[in-house]
């Protein structure tokens, strides 16, 4: 079976950002292109819950929140955002498939996952610091983590055939831990514009990337940042491909 990008969104403006990035990397990679739009069950749970109150901005009243209208408002969103898909992919000449799915976010993407798949994650995370990435600029550089030499490879390759295409620089980072020699050893040969990096942790890593005003985030799939936990804080970030 053709390897494939499966892309993984909600109702968020990140969602948006994803499904033109999903599209674009699945150009410059030659894959087939699936589109998730994940129906998170904890908010479902919680507009079910009999304290939960919905306020009128303008008439200042308080009703009880429906689950009916949440489900209404995903519905809508998830029909919007495969119009999208589907008009970027005509656009492109890409094959595509769309679903929509109900429960746990990071189980959905993996039981759809076959084989080598790429995962593209653009979620929406509900803290309050979070930057609405969809209106920042979008020429920042490509980002992408390296670690070592066994799972850095291939996402570099990829990183690099994305920042060629949208003729971007790559902005590298690193963990402090990495030799400078391995660093050269992995980077010496790429052939666009380059900045590196080095992070101590997951949160230095966020915010080199805000720094920076990077796009995307390329990360190794089974490296240490592929921990759903991980994943989940910085798909909260920035679209995130999972190669």
């Amino acid at each position: 079976m053709r390897r494939r990008i499966v892309l993984s969104i909600d109702s968020s403006s990140r969602g948006r950002k994803a499904v033109h990035w999903a599209v674009r990397a699945a150009s410059t990679l030659q894959l087939d292109l699936t589109g998730l739009f994940l129906e998170d069950e904890r908010i479902l749970r919680m507009a079910s819950l009999p304290l939960t109150k919905e306020l009128g901005l303008l008439a200042g009243d308080v009703r009880a929140f429906e689950t009916t209208d949440v489900e209404r408002h995903l519905r809508r969103e998830a029909r919007e955002l495969e119009i999208l898909l589907k008009r970027l992919t005509q656009q492109y000449r890409l094959s595509f498939s769309f679903e929509t799915v109900r429960g746990d976010p990071f189980q959905a993407m993996h039981s759809r996952r076959q084989g080598d798949d790429m995962l593209l994650l653009g979620f929406f995370d509900t803290r309050v610091h979070s930057i609405d990435w969809a209106r920042q600029k979008s020429s920042g550089p490509i980002a992408v983590f390296i670690d070592d030499e066994t799972h850095s490879k291939q996402t570099l390759a990829v990183a690099e055939r994305l920042a060629k295409q949208e003729r971007r620089p790559l902005l590298i980072l690193h963990p402090t831990a990495l030799s400078a020699d391995a660093l050269t050893k992995l980077v010496g040969t790429l052939q666009v514009p380059i900045q590196t990096q080095s992070v101590s942790g997951i949160e230095q890593l966020v915010q080199r990337a805000r720094l920076f005003h990077a796009d995307l985030l390329v990360l190794p799939d089974g490296g240490r940042l592929g921990d759903p936990t991980y994943l989940q804080l910085l798909a909260g970030e920035i679209p995130v491909l999972l190669v």
